[in-house]
């Protein structure tokens, strides 16, 4: 449900398309779900798991607390007759860089809060394994809900590493199916973006995915798609610099363009 969802909102031009897809997925959840809400519980796991595609980085602890804060809000704004089916362009995120990817979605930082996210536009960061998370402190409930705390942990990072891979499968495949996914994400920014910008923050793009340790989280999509995903990118790196370099030459101007994602 969450890899049907995480794009269900997408505009090419704002950059809280996440969060905005993981709020329809609480208020048609929630509130239309037959038969009654979905649980709670279930419902941050969706929206951990929506919102992981944001920074392509496997959840923490703190994740699923940014998840409950977005599920209250989202809940509270169904209740207001707002959500993110009624959002307007009215106080809306600056526009989203050229050369970006559908899929992944990839930022560079996390957001203070879940409420309003509105992720940095940089380059997306090392993805990589995330280090072992310290054991919490029994709390009031003792060591059963800490424990449970952890087993919880320990099921989204399994599912997120599941639904990051299959986020960043189309650059592992085929060079034909790969040059019609990198074909789709021109035609889908090239209009917003002059050629000169949308090849300038497309190749910080592609060199930060190449910089990356590691691509994918499974043993099996690393198996199936690391090799092939950095020949794709190389390969269309190499292509769009030599393009930039001539639109240099010739005096393009690709100042606005700051970042890509």
């Amino acid at each position: 449900m969450s890899a049907w969802f995480h794009d269900a909102i997408y505009e090419p031009q704002r950059h809280d398309n996440e969060r905005r897809s993981a709020e329809l997925a609480v208020e048609m959840l929630s509130r239309r779900a037959p038969g009654g809400d979905l649980a709670p519980d279930r419902l941050q796991t969706l929206v951990a798991l929506i919102m992981a595609t944001v920074r392509h980085q496997l959840p923490e602890a703190q994740d699923l607390e940014l998840a409950a804060a977005l599920v209250a809000a989202a809940g509270a704004g169904a209740d207001g007759g707002g959500g993110a089916g009624a959002a307007g362009t009215e106080g809306a995120p600056a526009a989203a860089p050229a050369g970006a990817a559908r899929p992944p979605a990839a930022h560079d930082a996390k957001t203070a809060a879940a409420v309003g996210v509105a992720p940095s536009l940089s380059p997306p960061p090392a993805l990589q394994p995330q280090p072992q998370l310290p054991p919490r402190e029994p709390g009031p409930d003792g060591a059963a809900a800490a424990a449970g705390d952890t087993e919880r942990l320990r099921r989204l990072r399994h599912d997120a590493a599941l639904l990051l891979d299959a986020d960043l499968s189309a650059l592992g495949g085929c060079p034909a199916a790969y040059a019609a996914y990198a074909a789709g994400i021109r035609a889908e920014y090239l209009p917003h973006y002059g050629a000169t910008a949308y090849a300038a923050g497309r190749c910080r793009v592609l060199r930060s995915f190449l910089q990356c340790p590691a691509l994918y989280f499974t043993a099996r999509g690393a198996e199936a798609h690391e090799a092939p995903a950095r020949a794709n990118l190389a390969a269309e790196l190499v292509e769009l610099e030599a393009q930039a370099s001539s639109a240099a030459a010739e005096g393009g101007d690709d100042s606005g363009v700051s970042a890509s994602r």
